[in-house]
């Protein structure tokens, strides 16, 4: 816990330099705002914000956002929020710490030609730290001549003046937050948003893609169920052709297909490959082992074992010459 007597509101002190001392005010934002790099951080037992239980966890404060503030302070009102890039906090809890601001006014006063003894200079700001502070404590020291009524109806007025502006800028400042959370809320929401919609868009191109997909394999079981019914077709036409017991079977193109069937082995085996024999002399062999006499000879063959190897032949013209024994 921070000795609170070591410590001055930034709001009060700027408010009291700015009645009594407005060049000595602006002089303190121009040194501040001299230095050179603005991004520093101070160390948080010179500046912090109170009320904060882990101040560990406040974003740090920099020379420029102090700088910032004191430059909005020459202006007509004090402002009544201190803003950093990360957050915005009511200025009166941003306490500064007594020593650091005391060397600093002391500075001030030289730079802008004001140089009073050190006694002097230390009794002033003594005094502008107290009153900032709004802590009195009773001092041996020099007090101004008593109020007569004018001057007293005078302060009364000022004191009135300055109480509006406080409770006018303290109205706004609640409005400038619930507008700044107003619109982090929207901010995170448009994030939500458009993540939403991100997503959707992902989905909805997987779903196009499945669509697309299942509407493939569609179309190849469509192409395989009408190959299938043609197949279907044809063994049916195929089923009447070599049926023996229709009308209209042909004898002589059954004993080819038997034929066909035993040389190629189902269709699996070519006779006529590499080291293989010709159709004529395959069906002059096939016919004697079923027992046929006038099967002929590969000069003469006789006409049955000419057709069936005019039937059967699966050579097709240019297919080279083959060996006939």
């Amino acid at each position: 816990m921070k000795n609170q007597t070591g410590y001055v509101s930034l709001e009060s002190c700027c408010s009291h330099l700015k009645f009594t001392n407005p060049a000595l005010l602006g002089t303190l934002a121009e040194q501040l705002r001299s230095i050179s790099d603005q991004m520093s951080e101070f160390y948080p037992d010179t500046i912090y914000v109170s009320g904060i239980s882990d101040p560990k966890t406040r974003h740090p404060i920099t020379y420029f956002d102090v700088s910032a503030y004191l430059r909005k302070a020459t202006g007509k009102f004090v402002p009544v929020l201190f803003e950093t890039p990360f957050e915005v906090v009511e200025s009166h809890t941003v306490m500064v710490s007594r020593d650091w601001l005391s060397g600093r006014i002391e500075a001030a006063k030289e730079r802008i030609g004001k140089i009073h003894t050190a006694e002097a200079e230390t009794v002033r700001s003594s005094q502008i730290l107290k009153m900032a502070n709004a802590s009195f404590h009773s001092f041996f020291e020099d007090q101004p001549a008593p109020l007569d009524s004018l001057g007293h109806q005078e302060l009364q007025k000022k004191l009135a003046i300055q109480s509006d502006q406080r409770k006018a800028q303290e109205a706004a400042s609640k409005d400038a937050i619930v507008r700044r959370h107003a619109e982090e809320r929207l901010a995170v929401a448009e994030a939500l948003l458009a993540e939403a919609r991100a997503k959707e868009k992902v989905l909805s191109d997987e779903n196009r893609s499945f669509y697309n997909e299942l509407t493939a394999k569609d179309r190849k079981i469509q192409d395989r169920d009408l190959e299938i019914e043609s197949l279907r077709e044809r063994l049916t036409v195929f089923a009447a052709c070599f049926n023996p017991h229709s009308p209209l079977h042909p004898a002589s193109l059954n004993e080819a297909l038997e034929c066909w069937i035993a040389l190629t082995r189902n269709g699996t085996y070519n006779p006529s490959g590499p080291g293989g024999r010709g159709a004529l002399i395959l069906v002059l062999n096939w016919l004697s082992e079923r027992g046929e006499k006038e099967v002929g000879t590969p000069k003469k063959p006789s006409a049955k074992a000419l057709r069936l190897s005019v039937i059967i032949g699966w050579r097709k013209a240019g297919s080279g010459a083959i060996r006939s024994k």
